[in-house]
């Protein structure tokens, strides 16, 4: 990636983390109670991770092939559980844009619940929050 695509996509991660631990910390009450959902249930009730990024794609205009390729792009370095990317057995044929769509919103979700973790844990120890 270029200098400022890498800008740009650090700019769309520091964007989510905030609003996404916002939303949390509104929902859920304490900076322990959204870190703790964030670990053992990043899809549950006052968290839904997946949802959030879903309308953030949306909201940043991510949400079509040249978005998703941008993040995967982006996070090509990034593990990913191939579990993560599919919903059991899946035998029948996706298209390539439905493929990239799970790559990119799964890697950048993991990516979101890492570091919303790692910003409210330093804030909590330093007292932002």
């Amino acid at each position: 990636m270029s200098p400022h695509e890498e800008e740009y996509f650090n700019i769309i991660l520091q964007m989510a983390v905030e609003r996404f631990s916002e939303r949390a910390l509104y929902r859920l009450g304490s900076v322990e109670e959204v870190i703790r959902k964030l670990r053992d249930d990043p899809q549950g009730e006052g968290v839904w991770l997946g949802q959030f990024v879903d309308v953030f794609f949306n909201d940043l205009l991510l949400h079509q092939i040249e978005g998703y390729a941008f993040i995967v792009r982006a996070l090509s370095d990034q593990p990913i559980r191939l579990s993560s990317l599919f919903d059991g057995p899946n035998e029948r044929a996706e298209t390539l844009e439905t493929i990239l769509r799970r790559l990119a919103v799964t890697s950048f979700a993991d990516l979101l619940q890492k570091k919303t973790i790692e910003v409210l844990e330093q804030q909590s120890m330093y007292g932002g929050v």
